[in-house]
């Protein structure tokens, strides 16, 4: 394995010391980690997705999932006794995959005059897993929003 130095800053060696303690890792595993990031962070950006933060409740627990990735597409259906919506989100993940999210608001299920919600976050590796587990509708807008370009460049 090769050797590589890397010189500090009297300035910056507070920063290392403390992201050394918050990984709980070598110094080394500790810049690797921060420069795979930084490179994951990087080459999304050059592919216009960027950070995602996404609200998931379950059984009233709430919880944020963080990944990075793009919106792809967005589908809504009235919910299934019709008092009110479910509306699904796909994303393409800066490793390829594919992110479903889908956010269902019941009238009937709230507190208080507040609509009940319910979440759920499901990521598959292929466009052909997500045909199988979401639904037609939304693979369907799905494959017809990857085979269109994201960005039209309009010269006006």
């Amino acid at each position: 394995m090769p050797n590589k130095m890397l010189y500090v800053a009297d300035d910056d060696v507070a920063l290392y010391e403390r992201a050394q303690e918050l990984s709980g890792l070598s110094l080394s595993a500790t810049v690797v980690r921060a420069l795979r990031d930084y490179v994951t962070r990087t080459e999304a950006s050059q592919a216009d997705m960027r950070e995602l933060k996404l609200r998931v409740v379950n059984a009233g627990v709430v919880r944020h999932i963080r990944f990075v990735g793009a919106e792809v597409a967005r589908w809504q259906r009235p919910g299934e006794r019709g008092r009110g919506d479910e509306t699904y989100t796909t994303y393409k993940t800066a490793r390829g995959q594919y992110a479903v999210y889908r956010l269902a608001v019941d009238h009937d299920l709230g507190r208080a005059g507040m609509p009940g919600m319910k979440t759920e976050f499901t990521v598959v590796p292929t466009l052909a897993e997500l045909e199988d587990t979401a639904p037609s509708e939304l693979a369907e807008l799905t494959r017809e929003a990857l085979s269109t370009p994201q960005v039209e460049d309009l010269d006006i």
